[in-house]
């Protein structure tokens, strides 16, 4: 899989293999949900960069779009929506009404 350029930085930083992304499968169940979310940094990313990819690039989204999205994933929704924010694979206005994912 193309990786993006935030992606690969943060693959690089945190010393994440494509198999370590496959192998995180573990932290979900067979209804998709994450159901153990790791202590560990590193398998932290991972779940954060799995989630940056249930959404398209160049797509403007909405606050409330963003949290339908992750609802199906996880209950701390806004945890993770930050989180994908603090680690830059997304962007928001300074309102935070609209919503990016980066490349």
């Amino acid at each position: 899989m193309e990786r993006t350029n935030i992606e690969k930085i943060l693959m690089d930083r945190f010393e994440i293999k494509e198999e370590d992304i496959i192998d995180s499968i573990r932290f979900f169940g067979k209804d998709g949900r994450l159901f153990c979310f790791p202590s560990k940094q590193k398998n932290k990313v991972i779940i954060f960069i799995i989630l940056s990819n249930k959404f398209e690039f160049d797509i403007e989204y909405s606050e409330k779009e963003i949290n339908m999205e992750l609802k199906r994933i996880v209950d701390d929704f806004p945890l993770f929506r930050r989180a994908l924010i603090d680690f830059g694979l997304f962007s928001r206005t300074r309102d935070c009404k609209v919503y990016t994912r980066n490349r």
